[in-house]
């Protein structure tokens, strides 16, 4: 990865602050605003020096005339009062104007808080709407803690880079209008504090040019450790089972101790630049003060020169911070500026015909699929054909790596066919919309995800707008009831992140009923009932007979006797079509499903029954 100083790593934030401003464009109007209040500050904070020189010659009986032609003016500010009144009167205005100064400082301030802050929800709701449009396919190989990270942690420094930039603007115009009054003063000084001023600056970019660095690997640290957090905090029985608990706390504090020297790193060279600006700055001090006793200049405009650049020191110094911290996150920027650009992200578009319900059937027609990821391409199925029809149960069986999950993630439309056709009665599924397609569907699989606080929740979740009555029939449906007299609150029971507070069994049922509320005319069974015992795997079956004759199934299963009552079966093997048929039909020609049926025959009976008869 190419490193940037930090002066190219401004230059590299500019395109991709482009990229994000649109963004946050309801708020876009407090930047002019903030640099207009900041600017406003410095200009009431300079006006209030400036008055120094005829305030300390009214005090001192100074009769001697500035030599500067743009602060003579002042010279002449308070020249019609008389000497008694003009010290109070300048020492009242001087005062007022460092109290304009502070007002205006604390608005910029405020307003810069609101900004940031209005900023960093814009970015935030704008990456997460980007990953739930994005295409599946984006998200198979991709850690969610380098996402996580990106939402949650990497827009919080954008935040502040924008914030940077706005402070970085306001002390350049700081500094330019502090510039012209010391020239006014005298340009022999300021010529020899710009010279000194350029060569600390220098030395400064050279002691600070890994700024851009650490932030890299503060990043790179930074997402090692929310991976592993994340990884770790899902497998904690895993550890337990294994014994591997001090293996993972010696991993984990590893990935610890690299953020911490990430962080400490990138934090001292942001605190290394106040020390540092002041031990450069002292030689130019010691030399004005020099110049000043050589030259004989004017003792008030000599004090206020030096108040000038007392005051402009801080604003120097800000600069430089401010250059090493755009450098420190401009990684933030370009990784979140990349999460948000379209190019190279797959997207599934919308069709626009409506759909209005299957009236015969859907046909995969010499269907092809392959997954590519970062280890490279593995084809999935190939030149798959064969059909569902309306109102029937097709079962899809085969060995696992088959290619059965495949075609449930083609039907449902997480990924489109690389070659070939899924019709639905005779138009191409790609051209159907895709919200009326996908609200036709449930499914029901082995990998049950819930989503919700509670079990009634995760129900729920089917059908925003089911009633109370609607989810305690789909519970019943689904034979969830049968173990919630064993939890203490019932539907009420917590269920904890994703649903691990529940047993597989109990996730298969609440997955099932999530299913089956959505009164679904295709309903898709994807190993739905793999971790249920055998008496429970009956009672569902019974249930789902039910649905037989009013709803399209398809079922996915290893165990074949959840498909002993299909009306269609396809069995797969490395992704090919090996024999498709009716039950009884696949058993009589004694090919790899009768193989299969062999081996898994003890305990039931093979039959031609149907579901419903």
């Amino acid at each position: 990865m190419k490193l940037l100083s930090p002066k190219s790593a401004v230059e590299f934030a500019l395109p991709s602050l482009s990229t994000l401003l649109p963004i946050v464009g309801p708020s876009i109007w407090a930047v002019p605003l903030i640099v207009v209040l900041g600017m406003l500050s410095a200009a009431a904070e300079g006006a209030s020096i400036g008055l120094l020189i005829p305030l300390l010659n009214e005090v001192y009986s100074n009769d001697q005339l500035s030599s500067s032609t743009i602060l003579s003016p002042l010279e002449n500010y308070v020249s019609w009062l008389p000497t008694e009144r003009r010290v109070l009167a300048l020492t009242v205005t001087v005062f007022g104007l460092l109290l304009v100064k502070a007002i205006l400082q604390f608005s910029f301030s405020a307003i810069s808080l609101w900004f940031s802050g209005t900023a960093i929800r814009a970015l935030r709701s704008a990456l997460f709407g980007q990953l739930l449009h994005v295409g599946y396919s984006f998200f198979p190989g991709r850690e969610q803690g380098r996402l996580y990270d990106i939402v949650r942690g990497e827009t919080w420094l954008v935040g502040e880079l924008l914030v940077a930039f706005c402070q970085l603007l306001i002390s350049i115009c700081t500094i330019l209008a502090f510039g012209i009054l010391l020239i006014s003063i005298s340009w022999q000084l300021s010529l020899l504090v710009c010279g000194g001023v350029l060569a600390a600056s220098l030395l400064i970019r050279l002691v600070m040019r890994d700024a851009n660095r650490f932030g890299h690997e503060l990043m790179n640290a930074s997402a090692a450790l929310t991976d592993i957090t994340i990884e770790l905090l899902g497998a904690m029985r895993l550890i337990r089972l294994f014994g591997q608990e001090r293996r993972e706390q010696e991993r984990f504090d590893r990935a610890l101790e690299r953020s911490r020297a990430a962080t400490f790193r990138t934090e001292l060279a942001a605190v290394a630049i106040s020390p540092l600006t002041e031990v450069l700055y002292a030689p130019i001090f010691l030399f004005i003060l020099l110049f000043a006793w050589s030259s004989q200049i004017n003792s008030a405009e000599f004090t206020t020169f030096l108040v000038l650049l007392y005051r402009l020191q801080p604003h120097i110094r800000r600069i430089a911070h401010f250059r090493v911290q755009i450098a420190t996150l401009t990684p933030a920027l370009a990784q979140t500026s990349a999460l948000l650009s379209p190019i190279g992200k797959p997207y599934i578009e919308d069709g626009s015909q409506p759909y209005e319900g299957l009236r015969e059937s859907i046909k995969f027609a010499r269907v092809s699929f392959t997954y590519c990821s970062s280890a490279g391409e593995s084809q999935a199925i190939k030149d798959v054909s064969f059909e569902i029809r309306r109102n029937k149960i097709t079962a899809i069986v085969g060995e696992s790596g088959a290619g059965k999950s495949t075609i449930v993630n083609l039907l449902c439309r997480l990924y489109d066919p690389d070659r070939g056709d899924i019709i639905v009665d005779g138009t191409a599924l790609q051209n159907l919309c895709l919200s009326d397609w996908r609200g036709r569907l449930a499914v029901a699989g082995q990998d049950t995800e819930l989503l919700g606080d509670t079990i009634y929740d995760a129900i729920a979740y089917g059908r925003a707008s089911a009633d109370h009555a609607a989810v305690i029939a789909a519970a019943r449906q689904a034979h969830v009831d049968q173990f919630l007299e064993d939890l203490p609150n019932g539907l009420s029971t917590k269920i904890g992140g994703k649903g691990l507070q529940l047993s597989a069994g109990q996730r298969q049922r609440i997955g099932l009923a999530r299913a089956l509320l959505r009164s679904p005319e295709i309903l898709i069974l994807d190993e739905a009932t793999n971790a249920l015992d055998s008496l429970a795997e009956s009672s569902i079956e019974n249930a789902l007979a039910e649905l037989a004759g009013s709803t399209t199934m398809i079922v996915i299963a290893h165990r074949l006797s959840t498909v002993r009552r299909a009306d269609h079966i396809v069995v797969l093997k490395r992704g090919r079509i090996i024999e498709q048929g009716r039950p009884d039909e696949l058993l009589q020609n004694e090919g790899l499903f009768a193989a299969l049926w062999s081996l898994q025959s003890s305990g039931f009976q093979v039959g031609t029954a149907r579901l419903g008869e």
